[in-house]
Formats: C-alpha cells, sequence, structure tokens
C-alpha cells in the first residue's frame, strides 16, 4: 500500500549553551491530510516535500525519528540504511542517516550521505548546513563557510545556518567582522536568545 506523505523538518536537541554549537535537525513524516504545516518558530523556514511510499517504509522512518529523539545513533542507523536500500528518490532518510552518521564522529559516512541528498536536490538547505557542520568538524572550515553562506544566499531566515556561521567565524576562522554580522542578524529575528547577546558582547569587546 502507498500513502501520500509530507516531509517537513523540525528542531530537537540543539545545544544553546556553549559555543561549539551543533544545530540537530531530523525530517519528519506527516500525514498527507495536513493542510497547514507546521512552521518552528527558531528555525524560521519550513521545508515539504511530497513523495508516495509503503507504508511500511513510512513506519520504519517514523522509528528512525523517536530513536534519533532518544540519541540511539547506531539503531536509527540500521533502519535509515534500509530505507536509503529500499528507496533512493527523496532526501529525508539521507539527511537523518548524515546526521546519525555525524553524531558518532563518522564523518566520511556522513558526507557521502549528505552527497547523495544534494544530488537529489542540490539547494537543500538542510542538506547543506548539515554537510557544513561535517567539513566543520574536519577542519575544511572554508568549505564550511561557503556551504553556510549559500543556504543564508537562498534562505535568509534559516536561522540554523545563520548561527552555525557566526560560530565558524567566530572560533574557527577569527573573522569577528563575520561573526558580530551574523550574530546581530540572528537576535534581530529571535530577540530573547540570551546565549547569542552573550557571545555578541564578547566579539564586541574583542573588536575594540
Amino acid at each position: 500500500m502507498k500513502t501520500l506523505i509530507n516531509i517537513l523538518i523540525r528542531e530537537i536537541n540543539s545545544r544553546t549553551n556553549s559555543k561549539l554549537f551543533g544545530v540537530f535537525l531530523i525530517y519528519v513524516l506527516t500525514p498527507a491530510c495536513v493542510t497547514t504545516p507546521v512552521e518552528t518558530e527558531k528555525q524560521g523556514i519550513e521545508i515539504i516535500e511530497d513523495y508516495r511510499v509503503d507504508t511500511s517504509i513510512k513506519q520504519e522512518f517514523n522509528e528512525a525519528v523517536q530513536l534519533l529523539n532518544q540519541q540511539k545513533y547506531d539503531q536509527a542507523i540500521i533502519l535509515l540504511k534500509n530505507i536509503t536500500d529500499t528507496t533512493k528518490n527523496f532526501t529525508a532518510p539521507y539527511i537523518n542517516l548524515g546526521m546519525a552518521y555525524t553524531k558518532i564522529n563518522k564523518f566520511e559516512k556522513a558526507e557521502d550521505s549528505f552527497k547523495k541528498a544534494l544530488k537529489l536536490n542540490p539547494d537543500h538547505p538542510l542538506a547543506k548546513n548539515e554537510m557544513a557542520v561535517v567539513y566543520r568538524n574536519i577542519g575544511k572550515f572554508e568549505e564550511a563557510r561557503k556551504l553556510y553562506e549559500e543556504v543564508l544566499v537562498m534562505h535568509p531566515d534559516f536561522h540554523p545556518a545563520r548561527k552555525n556561521l557566526g560560530v565558524l567565524c567566530d572560533l574557527y576562522l577569527q573573522d569577528l567582522n563575520c561573526a558580530f554580522k551574523q550574530y546581530e542578524i540572528y537576535l534581530t529575528a529571535i530577540p530573547n536568545e540570551k546565549i547569542i547577546k552573550i557571545w555578541l558582547a564578547d566579539v564586541k569587546n574583542r573588536m575594540k
């Protein structure tokens, strides 16, 4: 049996208490009857993809999402690999698989998963953002910056990429002007995030 599903993103398990920020976004499946997709305030963007998949795949995917929420990454990887072996025409399992690999520091496998997602959708903001996280972790800072900037050109309200670019410029590239700009723009959209106010003030002091 085939069912039509909507795929959208939501944010979970974001670490906002440290400058070593790694946004963690997972895809979730929602029934086709949902006519008004939920938009999460922190992201400021929604991504919706419609596909017909077997009900069993949908169930398996939802189980993988639950495992990701529970930080059971190895178990989630098993399910997501099975899904990607079964169906190769939508981005969600590749992206979630890549993020699970990132969480257990298997960056080469994570990069491969994100590349497969980007082959399906070359401008996918979430896939690019998460690929940039991988590049940051393996020391490819300029490559990471390029991907964050590409995301923000097309989707300026994709706040996780904005924050990640600010952190990259702040801690890894020592580009304080870039960091200041990204934190400032971020706070314009999300003015109540205290940790970013602290980071912005810190950068401002170092620029004197």
